[in-house]
């Protein structure tokens, strides 16, 4: 069996057909990276899908993964069967890591090197989508419009007298970030 060999270039044209066909209207910037000992791809957009959302369709090109219990890389490999991408590993279990094996390359599959390293993705806010935010959590009063602001950097900021840690690590962070605008 031969192995066909797709690189880091090829990948992130791949990642970005899908993304588009399943976000359409949003635009996502992929850039690859080559560095000693490896290489990523970073993808980058404003609003839209969360980071999750995106990792769900983009995570089966990552062609490595890292076990922090042990603090060891590993190997992802690819192979197309009935002309799906379908990845195996096996994980870091036969080290004493937490990561399990899982898959393994079937009869008659085509087994694909990706050399993608790390996919890393990074959604921005935008200003329009942080009032939208910001305005959900005052209607559904969790928060008064004299709690936050935004700063002279585009970011927004909350006022520490006003707006105790609990509400910022629990109720804001995971009610507010994660919504898809």
């Amino acid at each position: 069996m031969t192995t066909k060999y797709i690189d880091r270039a090829e990948v992130a044209k791949l990642m970005k057909k899908e993304l588009t066909a399943k976000y359409p209207g949003v635009s996502f910037s992929i850039k690859s990276k080559t560095y000693s000992g490896g290489g990523s791809i970073t993808i980058k957009w404003t609003d839209g899908p969360t980071e999750s959302q995106v990792e769900q369709v983009v995570g089966k090109f990552e062609s490595r993964g890292f076990d922090g219990s042990i603090d060891m890389e590993y190997i992802i490999r690819h192979y197309i069967k009935n002309g799906k991408l379908c990845s195996y590993s096996t994980g870091t279990e036969g080290s004493r890591g937490s990561v399990p094996a899982w898959g393994k390359l079937p009869e008659g599959a085509e087994e694909i090197h990706i050399n993608t390293g790390y996919v890393f993705c990074n959604r921005t806010l935008s200003r329009e989508a942080i009032q939208a935010v910001m305005d959900n959590m005052i209607e559904r009063g969790y928060l008064r419009p004299e709690q936050w602001h935004f700063t002279e950097y585009g970011g927004y900021d909350f006022d520490p007298a006003t707006t105790d840690d609990y509400f910022l690590s629990r109720v804001f962070h995971r009610t507010s970030l994660e919504m898809t605008l």
